[in-house]
């Protein structure tokens, strides 16, 4: 069969972005995140299975090019090239594969969102920023939205061209259809990461997340030591939470395991070694482990006195990184940036927190109602994230207004760091954090 008769077509996981500044392609089978032009976003939006090399090429002939044989060719090579990367393949039969499109003229498309399907939570961490072990107790006095309403969020963040979606909590899987929730994003084409304690992901979930093929998982895991572990995260869940990231481990799902350090507990260049050690033998790879501080909010409002030292803590890190793995935590670690005018996170300029009420606001850490911009289910999402003030206060880079950061030589590497951890250590937008000065000390 001459490979001009072949039909171009994708895995049907492919999402094409055009905003005023280009066309992504992301695809979630082959996990490729593209930026493409114009005539390449035309190519692949023809890919869907029901046209031949040859239709494609005829196609982009009739409109604008006035040489076939040598369009042809040009054609040829590009969908070869995306064969390549996995984006696309070459079938000897005719099918009907989509590509989700979508489009938008903002300056700052909203790329990603955190869900947040439950606030309910199992696990009473003395350092919880969302207060969920309070908030557990009081569940029955207020509502959660519904996975009815759950259909009606979809359709608008579908609607808004996003990417991706991180499910958060609380721990999602307290919720008995948080499984339902990540299918209607299947099902829209929208990219899922997930941020759990570990406790439900027992083998039977772990295989239905196998056929999902989220992004990431995110288990929280704070030291190898059953005893410092449960005085974290509280009693008789440290073995549970172990043998689940070897149920993860085991699927190929490699999880990211994120630990939360607290001075005089996990702190110490010894206990960090020792931690980095546990989790190379049980097969955590040295790119999926993350390092934070305990921030003083939420549950950890009154426990300043668990604040480590970021120079020195950030110095163990680095000194424990060398030591197990040989490579310098910084290379590993330090955040790559595209554009240089996307803040360290996105915040304000590419994502957003909607919790498990409906409401808007910049991310799972500022959600106080001075930064609610409205509701999901009531206002308009589009309106909201194009004329919120509270957005707009980011986008406009007012939290660098006097700020040190300004003269800083890593700001084009660090963007300023976390805007929350500003808030919550100097109580201004415009603070530095403290953790990324650590890292990116000279």
């Amino acid at each position: 069969m001459k490979s001009t008769e072949l039909f171009p077509t994708t895995s049907g996981k492919v999402t094409i972005k055009r905003t005023p500044k280009e066309y992504y392609v992301r695809d979630r089978e082959s996990k490729k995140d593209l930026s493409i032009n114009k005539d390449l976003a035309q190519i692949l939006l023809l890919c869907t299975g029901q046209n031949t090399l040859r239709d494609i090429t005829k196609k982009i002939v009739q409109e604008k090019y006035p040489d076939e044989d040598q369009i042809s060719e040009k054609t040829s090579k590009v969908l070869h090239n995306l064969s390549k990367d996995g984006i696309i393949y070459f079938s000897e039969n005719e099918t009907f594969v989509p590509i989700r499109f979508r489009e938008t003229d903002f300056e700052f498309p909203l790329d990603t969102v955190y869900l947040e399907p439950t606030k309910k939570c199992n696990f009473p961490c003395i350092h919880c920023f969302a207060s969920s072990p309070k908030f557990t107790r009081e569940i029955d006095k207020v509502s959660e939205i519904s996975l009815k309403d759950y259909e009606i969020v979809i359709k608008k963040i579908d609607e808004m061209g996003i990417l991706g979606a991180c499910i958060t909590g609380g721990e999602p899987f307290l919720r008995k259809d948080t499984f339902d929730i990540i299918h209607l994003l299947d099902e829209a084409n929208i990219e899922f990461g997930i941020l759990s304690n570990g406790y439900f992901l027992d083998k039977q979930k772990v295989q239905e997340l196998q056929k999902l093929a989220p992004k990431f998982i995110g288990i929280s895991f704070d030291s190898h030591k059953e005893e410092i572990f449960e005085q974290i995260r509280g009693s008789n869940r440290y073995m549970k939470v172990l043998m689940n990231i070897s149920n993860l481990v085991e699927s190929g799902l490699d999880p990211n395991i994120n630990c939360i350090l607290f001075k005089g507990l996990n702190d110490s260049y010894e206990h960090i070694r020792e931690y980095l050690e546990f989790l190379k033998k049980r097969g955590i790879s040295k790119e999926k482990i993350t390092f934070d501080e305990m921030v003083p909010e939420g549950e950890a409002s009154n426990k300043r006195n668990f604040l480590v030292n970021e120079e020195t803590t950030i110095s163990n890190i680095r000194k424990a990184y060398r030591e197990v793995f040989d490579i310098d935590f910084f290379v590993i670690k330090s955040p790559e940036h595209v554009n240089p005018k996307t803040s360290f996170c996105g915040l304000g300029e590419e994502v957003c927190y909607i919790n498990s009420f409906g409401d808007i606001s910049l991310c799972p850490a500022l959600t106080n109602k001075e930064y609610v911009t409205g509701n999901i289910l009531k206002d308009d999402l589009r309106k909201i994230w194009e004329k919120s003030s509270v957005f707009n206060y980011f986008r406009n880079k007012e939290h660098f207004k006097e700020s040190k950061c300004l003269t800083c030589s890593s700001l084009d590497k660090c963007f300023g760091g976390c805007r929350a951890k500003s808030k919550t250590f100097s109580g201004v937008f415009n603070a530095v954090d403290p953790w990324m000065c650590a890292f990116y000390k000279e």
